[in-house]
């Protein structure tokens, strides 16, 4: 992508790239995005999943929005009360 610019290296600027690059259909860009993203970050991991959820991959994006909520109960980003239904917690959506 020609319009990277050299900006400063941040978490936020790479997000963005990261969605950008997805929009865009550049996979050079967005596995380079992918990689640099911080496995411990949960805005990070949230834009992993909306990826995995926008590629529907479901799957994959429901088990880590699980996983955040998981770890992170207290933290104001995880704790939307998803109106979904994860098929470990609710016996009657079991896939």
């Amino acid at each position: 992508m020609p319009w990277l610019g050299s900006g400063a290296k941040s978490a936020l600027r790479n997000r963005v790239l990261l969605h950008a690059a997805h929009r865009l259909g550049d996979e050079k860009t967005k596995v380079r995005c992918l990689k640099a993203a911080n496995n411990s970050d949960v805005a990070d991991q949230l834009s992993v999943a909306a990826l995995k959820f926008a590629d529907q991959d479901y799957h994959d994006a429901i088990y880590i929005f699980k996983d955040l909520v998981m770890k992170n109960r207290s933290s104001v980003m995880t704790d939307s009360r998803p109106q979904i239904c994860l098929p470990d917690w609710c016996p009657s959506c079991a896939v």
